[in-house]
């Protein structure tokens, strides 16, 4: 019996810090809300089985915004962007915000991105570099953010960054 203990013992160890190991690593995303105008309307960032949803229910001018932080790609070159869409797609949301390692902010709104009808709704959108607003490819990445600030909701399914595929942060 103590044998037994002990190996699940060391197993939820294991498992513990395999889980706080991935935590920053590149493929993961930790949701947030911004919330600077109360009253005005509400947003969310939720993960439900067809993908992200983020939602703004307030008017695109209210300081309100849900989104979506991706962890670990400080310091890597910024080669690749996309994401699978169903709902809302804007020219500013969703988007992607990526800090570079220069404090430059560039910006890849879903309408600017290449479009691919999936069918069902949904819609492949790549980013190439150098859209209407976004920046050139090839910076070095301090921070990257998936945003929703514009009014409406979306669903975002298949993200990823450098060709890496985006998951479920744990515990969020």
């Amino acid at each position: 019996m103590r044998k037994i203990l002990s190996v699940a013992a060391l197993l939820m160890l294991a498992l513990t810090l395999v889980g706080t190991a991935s935590a920053g690593k590149v493929g993961f995303l930790k949701t947030w809300v911004y919330d600077n105008d109360p009253g005005t309307g509400s947003a969310s960032a939720t993960w439900t089985k067809e993908g992200l949803s983020l939602q703004k229910n307030a008017p695109t001018s209210a300081e309100l915004a849900a989104g979506a932080a991706i962890k670990g790609v400080q310091g890597e070159s910024l080669d690749q962007l996309s994401f699978e869409v169903k709902g809302y797609c804007g020219a500013g949301a969703p988007r992607f915000n990526v800090w570079t390692d220069t404090g430059s902010l560039l910006y890849f709104g879903c309408t600017h991105g290449a479009k691919t009808d999936l069918g069902d709704g949904w819609t492949r959108v790549v980013f190439n570099g150098g859209e209407a607003g976004g920046g050139a490819f090839g910076a070095t990445i301090a921070s990257i953010d998936l945003v929703q600030d514009e009014q409406g909701q979306t669903l975002l399914r298949n993200i990823s960054v450098n060709g890496v595929e985006i998951n479920k942060f744990p515990n969020t």
